[in-house]
């Protein structure tokens, strides 16, 4: 079977950012890989594992963006590809999922398309489904555990209980973190990774179509003061009054 694992380039949440001429600048310039596509990635390295899975890991960033990638083929991904664009800050999920619908519809031997459940920069977890729906294969979402025979069955983890729930295939999924924990990629897998020559497909062409692309206004957030006030009384009950007077004053109730 083969595999897709779509990951995806962030700021290093452990560095400090700030905000430039209408741009996101970080202490630290290389990216990293999102820490939720690294359980996507676990999952599908435990396919290869299991069900002798070929994995493809893919990204959509700029040609300085494949640092995620190459943490993937660390990791155990036998390949990866890189769709070029030019601004990554300008596209929104919607236009992310419908380059990967393009690619997918170019290379239909997938059998399974492989997500992390959200990013640590929006966290809104659209873009599985929203890919999903525009490749038209059906969404196992929150998977906690894959196993696949004639389908693909999945644990799905939600907060209060556990939904076993399955599909044919070719499918798409979102992983979470009772997947496993992501391993340490080896020394073999680093050398091969810094190695690897990253194939680019390039929106625009006849096979990836253009991306749509929003103008950004990026701004710090605005810092108010709050004035501190000490009540003082001569006892508890005071306090309370005296309390009561003033939040009434204020109008907060």
């Amino acid at each position: 079977m083969k595999v897709l694992v779509c990951v995806k380039p962030v700021f290093n949440s452990e560095v400090e950012l700030s905000i430039s001429e209408n741009k996101i600048v970080s202490s630290d310039p290389d990216r990293v890989i999102n820490p939720f596509d690294e359980y996507a990635v676990e999952a599908a390295i435990q396919l290869k594992e299991n069900y002798n899975a070929q994995i493809t890991a893919l990204t959509v960033g700029t040609l300085e963006d494949d640092q995620a990638l190459r943490h993937a083929l660390a990791m155990g991904a036998d390949e990866a590809v890189l769709i070029e664009i030019q601004d990554r800050l300008r596209l929104d999920s919607k236009s992310t999922a419908r380059l990967i619908a393009a690619f997918f519809e170019q290379n239909p031997e997938f059998d399974l398309i492989i997500f992390g459940r959200q990013t640590i920069e929006v966290g809104s977890g659209l873009l599985p489904a929203q890919f999903a729906r525009m490749a038209g294969l059906p969404f196992l979402g929150l998977a906690g555990k894959i196993e696949i025979g004639s389908e693909v069955e999945i644990n799905r983890i939600l907060d209060d209980r556990i939904l076993r729930v399955s599909s044919r295939l070719p499918a798409a999924l979102s992983v979470v973190q009772s997947i496993g924990e992501p391993r340490y990629p080896s020394f073999m897998g680093l050398r091969k990774a810094k190695k690897a020559e990253i194939p680019v497909w390039k929106p625009g062409d006849d096979l990836l179509p253009t991306p749509d692309v929003q103008s950004l206004n990026i701004q710090s957030a605005v810092k108010e003061r709050a004035d501190c006030v000490f009540i003082k009384a001569d006892n508890p009950r005071a306090l309370s009054q005296e309390l009561v007077l003033r939040v009434m004053g204020e109008k907060i109730l």
